[in-house]
């Protein structure tokens, strides 16, 4: 992953041998943030989400969220949402390290 994440852990959810859930944590030890990819179509429907972890603060941020209901079967949402994720300043600069403050969710019409 771009920004020096490392991809650190994966949890899968089952149930019934369905995978219902799945997570990825990317790691950036150097400025001790988390980058956690969710996708969770199944049980609960929030549908893909990514968050970034502060560790020394204990605090996280929202930055992109899809509805399971704006979700294609092709997955062209997430050529859309990444295009977005990579190229929002705020977002970028979060990634980097350069400053902790809030941002507007980014998400897909």
């Amino acid at each position: 992953m771009e920004f020096g994440y490392e991809l650190n852990k994966v949890d899968n959810s089952l149930n019934e041998d369905f995978l219902w859930s799945t997570r990825h944590f990317y790691e950036n030890k150097k400025l001790q943030q988390i980058v956690e990819v969710r996708q969770e179509p199944h049980y609960v429907d929030y549908g893909f989400s990514v968050f970034l972890w502060k560790s020394d603060l204990q605090d996280r941020k929202l930055l992109c969220h899809v509805p399971l209901e704006l979700q294609d079967n092709e997955n062209n949402f997430l050529t859309a949402i990444v295009d977005k994720l990579f190229t929002d300043t705020d977002i970028s600069s979060l990634l980097k390290g350069e400053e902790w403050k809030d941002v507007s969710v980014l998400r897909i019409n």
